[in-house]
């Protein structure tokens, strides 16, 4: 691990979007932890709280910028995996995080 940041680069934490006002269509996934198909960020602990970001075609860190849909997630309870919004990328964790 590296120690520049005393390991806040390894630690993330899931913001939901503030701009949905009901979360009528979000049912919480009490397995997984998710409200289905409910916006969220995935933000860095570091200082400047950046967010992953699809770029390229691949999982970038990039500069928050809620205006950019490459930014926003969701929970797919259908498939039971994270995906984005811009480009319907899904992430899955195999086995133990690995």
């Amino acid at each position: 691990m590296w120690r520049k940041h005393n390991g806040k680069n390894q630690l993330w934490d899931i913001e939901y979007v503030k701009n949905f006002k009901e979360l009528k269509s979000g049912e919480w996934n009490k397995q997984y932890g998710f409200r289905c198909n409910i916006d969220f960020h995935i933000a860095s602990d570091m200082d400047n709280r950046r967010f992953i970001d699809i770029h390229g075609g691949r999982l970038a860190i990039k500069k928050a910028n809620f205006k950019r849909r490459s930014q926003n997630w969701y929970f797919d309870c259908t498939t039971n995996r994270i995906r984005n919004r811009s480009n319907n990328y899904a992430m899955n964790a195999l086995g133990n995080g690995g």
